[in-house]
């Protein structure tokens, strides 16, 4: 057979060698799309899913485990409702900063207002992890002033914020 397809391929004209040449180069690059590109980014694309539904289901779990555990915020001392640390300017943008960094988050801004309020915004972040972030940043001393969340790609929104101190 490859002798039958030999021997007409040397008798074929040029314009036939560079039709048929063509034909076969894109019939193996219709048959590397179908058999290996596509399912392989698709294998990806349902890994990455995965992965960030993992991600909010594990922040939704830790939201309801702090919140349950501030619950019991109590000193056990006087029996009263502790309340949280008074923070100045500086002392605030510390606590942004470190608790972000800890939280996996990148500023787009982290701007320092005269009056003593901090502007923050980040452009693509999950919601239930900001909500986990504000929530935790609240119970050390932040205010939350304004708030800003739109939705963004990929389930994410995103967040734009002004902060304060509660002793500013």
């Amino acid at each position: 057979m490859m002798n039958n397809f030999s021997a007409w391929f040397a008798a074929a004209t040029l314009r036939e060698k560079i039709l048929v040449l063509f034909a076969i180069l894109l019939a193996a690059a219709i048959f590397i799309f179908y058999a290996i590109y596509r399912p392989l980014m698709g294998a990806i694309t349902n890994q990455q899913n995965a992965y960030r539904d993992a991600i909010l289901r594990r922040a939704h779990i830790e939201m309801q485990v702090q919140a349950a555990q501030g619950k019991n915020n109590i000193d056990k001392n006087n029996g009263e409702k502790k309340s949280p640390a008074q923070l100045n300017q500086n002392q605030l943008k510390e606590l942004i900063d470190i608790s972000a960094g800890q939280a996996g988050f990148t500023f787009d801004r982290a701007e320092i207002r005269g009056n003593g309020d901090i502007d923050i915004a980040i452009s693509s972040v999950a919601p239930s992890a900001i909500m986990k972030w504000l929530n935790e940043i609240g119970e050390k001393g932040a205010i939350l002033q304004q708030v800003d969340i739109k939705s963004a790609d990929n389930g994410n929104v995103s967040f734009m914020a002004t902060l304060r101190g509660s002793a500013s």
